[in-house]
């Protein structure tokens, strides 16, 4: 007998070993070989790849230092450069206005040389007396007048040899280079100003795209910092709910077992004294007292904290606050405080399913 309980009882022992909660090895192990497996086979992957990954960075490091290059450092220092570094800049514009004027000076003299030279046949082409056309000639010079050289040089072309070798045709051409000489002096000036004038708004439109990117890192930057940090919920929506559901039942109790508010109620975070009439009629013993009326403020702030904590969307969280600030409402009377509970209860799903 007591053999056959013996055998009975290793029998149970086994029968129950068979259905025992198993280890948490046992349970996660193959979880922990198909992780395992992933790991090792993502080492793999970069290993065999590793020059592929590295020109990526590489060039994507390349991208990024040229993009700030071109958009930012290069934008600013001359930003800069064209506000704190006038004096080089303007030395600079000196020397060239200062090459513009000594060009401009030898055209005027070799204009004027040319007049004189020539002043009896340029007098007759222009139909003055020689008097006349020398008391002009430097007005003419002045104005770089190229009328002076090209009249005679029209008349040289008709014989360009006999002219190069005895007339000035080569000094007319010498005259003719130097005029677009000064021509060309006198517009690289004009250039370098408009340039110049031009070079601060060309570097603020070159900050744009860099600006533009980095006000969106900001901004999403602070969103995250926002949601995940500042604003992350203190207690999980299993507990919000289960305080929401208690404070709304409590809140509940107080205004079923008080027929009437006290004078004293709240209005946008303000307590405010309602008068009331005279000849009010009723039974003033279910009256809510102050005391009763600083729970119920109380049990509202501790609503509203909690439904703060919501966040989301999906819930109606704001349409929920609202809700709950009705609550406060100086012209509603607690029965009518009492359907707006009924009406949050149904209309909000997540206070009936957990």
């Amino acid at each position: 007998m007591l053999n056959s309980f013996d055998e009975l009882k290793l029998k149970w022992i086994e029968k129950i070993h068979l259905y025992y909660r198993p280890t948490h090895i046992k349970r996660y192990f193959p979880y922990y070989i198909g992780i395992t497996a992933i790991g090792f086979y993502t080492l793999y992957r970069i290993y065999t790849n590793k020059h592929e990954i590295y020109n990526y960075f590489s060039s994507t490091y390349d991208s990024l230092k040229f993009f700030l290059n071109e958009h930012l450092i290069i934008p600013l220092k001359t930003i800069y450069t064209s506000t704190f570094g006038e004096r080089s800049i303007h030395t600079t514009y000196e020397n060239s206005q200062l090459n513009y004027t000594n060009s401009k000076k030898i055209l005027e003299e070799m204009l004027e040389d040319y007049g004189h030279q020539h002043a009896r046949t340029l007098a007759q082409v222009n139909n003055l007396s020689v008097e006349e056309f020398l008391a002009s000639l430097n007005e003419h010079a002045t104005n770089e007048d190229m009328n002076i050289v090209m009249k005679n040089y029209q008349q040289e072309m008709n014989s360009p040899i006999r002219a190069a070798l005895f007339g000035d045709l080569i000094k007319g051409i010498l005259i003719q280079v130097q005029k677009v000489k000064v021509d060309g002096e006198g517009l690289i000036i004009q250039i370098d100003q408009l340039m110049k004038q031009n070079q601060i708004n060309f570097s603020i439109l070159a900050t744009i795209p860099a600006i533009l990117i980095i006000t969106f890192v900001t901004i999403a930057t602070k969103n995250i910092v926002s949601d995940r940090v500042i604003n992350r919920r203190k207690f999980d929506l299993t507990t919000i709910r289960e305080q929401i559901i208690r404070i709304l039942r409590e809140i509940e109790h107080i205004l079923i077992f008080n027929n009437e508010m006290p004078a004293l109620t709240i209005n946008n975070q303000e307590l405010i004294v309602v008068e009331h009439s005279d000849n009010e009629n009723g039974d003033q013993q279910n009256t809510m007292t102050y005391l009763t009326f600083g729970h119920f403020l109380s049990h509202i702030y501790e609503l509203k904290y909690f439904t703060k904590q919501l966040k989301s969307k999906r819930m109606l969280s704001k349409e929920f606050n609202d809700d709950i600030d009705l609550l406060t409402h100086p012209q509603l009377s607690p029965e009518q405080k009492l359907l707006i509970i009924q009406q949050i209860y149904h209309s909000y799903s997540f206070l009936v399913h957990s």
